[in-house]
């Protein structure tokens, strides 16, 4: 199962050969069920593609003739289009600063995509014609945008979130106007935000008081997820006074955990109906075991079979047959 696989509620599978280098982003087409992967690698399925990959169900095959860069960090999916951020300069042969995107047959630059003296993206999330990319950058078009900005898939322009924040993005939720940015930061629009913030629309602000004695968030964010109104918050997090490492959730008024969480760093979070899966470091859940992945179905953990027998750094969950993608560091 080299770095990517697929749990189908049962059992372990893998998706052909797999892929030969880590894998750090995973999406699922919601009409087709193709699964797209993003990493380092530069085989997929003993072929020969360049940092993303497409797995059909039966077989590997390339996205166009890919990236041409470092890696894909990120990968976003809306209808028939799959955007992909990371580390390069070139998608398909066209320039297109670490953002572009596939439509099916080509792919196309994000009017220049971003930039900055080494610019990368980490985090792409879409909300109907609204795709939001975090990661290190100043710039986005010709738009100055602190490592965080918005493009509009239907005037195909971009604009900035005020001020942004001071450091990395490393991820992105969105409900309605509500854009929750979490990474490796100390402010966001100028105010005091450190590694969480919360953008209304029109202004910045820290979610829950900030940093101090019963403030779970210290430690740098790197994933999370929204279901209704409920924030999950995972990282290299460090909690005050409560039981749960590296997890943490955020009600709209204050801070929770889930039982003991988990045993070291969170790299991914996705919710499905009641369920939430957890993905990273740690290989405990809870009380019980669960090797880099488990579920928590709002009263327990659970492991996933024996887990995996490395880093997962990404998660997808089919919306059609209820499958769970994973990809990472693992063989």
């Amino acid at each position: 199962m080299n770095h990517v696989a697929k749990w189908s509620g049962s059992s372990w599978s893998p998706l052909g050969e797999g892929v030969d280098r880590i894998v750090f982003a995973i999406g699922v087409s919601a009409a087709t069920c193709e699964v797209y992967v993003g990493g380092v690698f530069k085989h997929a399925g003993g072929l020969p593609i360049n940092c993303i990959a497409k797995w059909d169900g039966t077989s590997w095959s390339a996205v166009g003739s890919g990236i041409e860069g470092l890696s894909v960090n990120a990968i976003a999916i809306n209808g028939t289009d799959v955007y992909a951020g990371g580390a390069f300069n070139y998608a398909g042969g066209i320039h297109a600063n670490c953002i572009a995107k596939w439509d099916g047959s080509s792919w196309s630059s994000l009017d220049g995509g971003v930039s900055s003296v080494v610019p990368y993206v980490k985090a792409i999330t879409v909300n109907e014609t609204d795709v939001y990319v975090g990661g290190s950058f100043t710039s986005a078009g010709d738009v100055a945008a602190r490592n965080i900005a918005r493009w509009n898939s239907i005037t195909n322009t971009w604009c900035s979130l005020g001020s942004g924040v001071n450091g990395e993005v490393s991820t992105i939720a969105v409900s309605g106007t509500e854009v929750y940015v979490g990474g490796d930061f100390s402010e966001a629009g100028g105010l005091p935000a450190r590694f969480l913030a919360r953008w209304d629309g029109s202004a910045w602000s820290a979610v829950g008081s900030g940093i101090g004695i019963g403030n779970p968030v210290m430690g740098v964010v790197m994933a999370l997820a929204l279901s209704g109104s409920v924030l999950y918050v995972g990282g290299n997090l460090i909690p005050y006074q409560m039981p749960g490492d590296f997890l943490a959730v955020w009600n709209g008024t204050s801070w929770s955990s889930l039982l003991e969480g988990v045993d070291d760093t969170v790299h991914a979070i996705k919710v499905s109906g009641g369920d939430l899966y957890v993905a990273g470091r740690f290989g405990q859940a809870g009380s019980g075991e669960a090797k880099h992945i488990a579920r928590w179905d709002g009263r327990q953990w659970t492991a996933l079979g024996e887990g995996t027998s490395d880093i997962v750094y990404a998660v997808a969950l089919s919306s059609a047959t209820s499958d769970v993608y994973v990809g990472g560091a693992f063989t």
